[in-house]
């Protein structure tokens, strides 16, 4: 299957400057299926040649493998087949680390790859004289090091967003992406404000993924899903026997547990009031209290969202001023669907995308006609209503189209508000379709100052095609 990666221009370079590029890597063999020859670099042939104490040929190229390196780790892999692998060997009783993979072409295997990771003892022992040095200095320790290598791997791979979740081409989307990347290099507080189903998590974890931080825990908490006798513990943690059910051991709170990475305070104006004193004074000394005792400094980079008016709940005595001046360092506003309608197709395409996979479906795309109502409807409960709406046409869809028959609920409330505000009886689909389009190429007319080249082109449609409809639905210049 064709990966995305294979069709990005990234390789500009003639031979001289392949062979150059190649000739760099050092300890790099690559061979044919058979086993054959087709690149061998320098540093490996001196290497032989001192081994063996006799020269090689002067043009390897062609050569089976086991007839210039008889003991290539290759030759046992030419007739089996494997998936890329790092192994370590010894070479003249000198330890090394390749790596060896597969050639592919036409996703099938041509040849192998064998690259070793040092060049020369000389390597292998400044890179141990490192490591030592690094242990004496307590910078390093390999057993601690190791076992977080493993689970910063395993936090990259079970990432539940990044920044290519952020559906969309419009303004406003990629002004949201721009902002986000000048984050890339900081560590300060954030506040996401927007609407509900905005995509305030996705945002959160976009900051994260692209930050320093990306490596570390990224923690997530919702504020309104926590008791508020259970708000300490849960944010601060406790020491066993603080109290009756207390944890053996005690247990750490979500402070601790983001250490060196991101906490997400998720609707963080359901923060009880008497507790945003505490979180207050954690941001600002960046240490925790657990319950029962001692402070713990942490090193925790803070992302809060909320669906409501924070200023206003300062007004009215239901949110600290001062805490709230210290999450709003960095405001960032995820914008309603109704501000960036253009994307609606995009995002209908990406929701049905994923629902094929998850639900073993074949469906192809949206019609121009549902795809047309859908953008007159004003979405109150933005992307993930959208989502949620797609995910039912996706069920009910008899064919590998969704239309405007998959999406009744929605057709109705375009049309109870259209009728409301044109005081027009509309009963029939079709009849909405006419009115609908209609609607919309007045809009465009009126938008390109009756200019019809230009408001084709915003419709998707031919300059011909927007002159038929005009005579169909009996537009005349005094509509626009």
């Amino acid at each position: 299957m064709e990966n995305r990666y294979d069709t990005i221009e990234n390789f500009n370079m003639n031979l001289e400057e392949c062979r150059q590029a190649l000739e760099s890597i050092g300890g790099l063999i690559i061979v044919d299926n058979d086993g054959y020859i087709k690149f061998f670099s320098k540093d490996i042939m001196n290497i032989i040649e001192r081994v063996n104490a006799k020269d090689l040929p002067d043009d390897l190229i062609g050569k089976h493998i086991s007839e210039i390196h008889p003991t290539s780790k290759i030759i046992k892999l030419l007739n089996e087949p494997f998936e890329e692998k790092i192994t370590t060997y010894k070479m003249s009783g000198v330890l090394n680390i390749t790596r060896i993979l597969p050639l592919m072409q036409d996703n099938r295997r041509t040849g192998i790859i064998d690259l070793d990771l040092f060049r020369n003892n000389w390597e292998i022992s400044k890179f141990l004289k490192q490591l030592e040095s690094m242990e004496l200095e307590e910078s390093l320790k390999l057993p601690d090091t190791k076992r977080e290598m493993e689970e910063q791997l395993n936090r990259i791979s079970q990432k539940k967003y990044t920044i290519a979740d952020l559906v969309g081409d419009s303004y406003v989307i990629k002004k949201l992406k721009n902002d986000i990347y000048k984050l890339a290099e900081s560590s300060s507080t954030v506040l996401i404000t927007g609407e509900t189903g905005t995509g305030k998590e996705i945002v959160a974890h976009a900051i994260h993924s692209i930050s320093g931080r990306q490596l570390h825990p990224f923690i997530e908490i919702n504020c309104a899903a926590i008791p508020e006798s259970l708000f300490e513990s849960e944010l601060f943690g406790y020491e066993e026997g603080t109290f009756t059910g207390a944890v053996k051991g005690g247990k750490a709170g979500v402070f601790e547990q983001a250490n060196h990475g991101t906490l997400f305070l998720d609707e963080v104006d359901q923060i009880p009031y008497n507790m945003q004193p505490k979180l207050l004074r954690v941001l600002q000394e960046g240490e925790v209290t657990r319950i029962g005792g001692k402070k713990i400094p942490v090193d925790v980079r803070i992302i809060a969202s909320t669906n409501k008016d924070l200023k206003a709940m300062v007004l009215n005595k239901q949110f600290r001023e001062d805490l709230y001046y210290r999450l709003n360092v960095i405001n960032i506003k995820t914008p309603a669907l109704r501000d960036h309608r253009e994307d609606i197709k995009s995002l209908i395409n990406h929701r049905i995308k994923i629902l094929n996979k998850v639900m073993d479906m074949d469906i192809e795309g949206i019609s121009e006609k549902a795809l047309t109502l859908l953008k007159q409807y004003d979405w109150p409960g933005n992307i993930r209503e959208l989502f949620n709406v797609i995910e039912r046409g996706v069920n009910m869809c008899e064919s590998r189209m969704l239309d405007v028959n998959d999406f009744k609920d929605i057709f109705f409330d375009v049309n109870q508000k259209d009728a409301a505000q044109n005081d027009v009886g509309i009963s029939t689909l079709d009849e909405i379709m006419r009115f609908t389009e209609k609607e919309n190429i007045i809009k465009a007319l009126r938008i390109c100052d009756n200019n019809k080249t230009k408001a084709a082109e915003i419709l998707g449609i031919s300059r011909t095609s927007l002159h038929h409809k005009i005579t169909r639905h009996n537009i005349h210049s005094e509509n626009i």
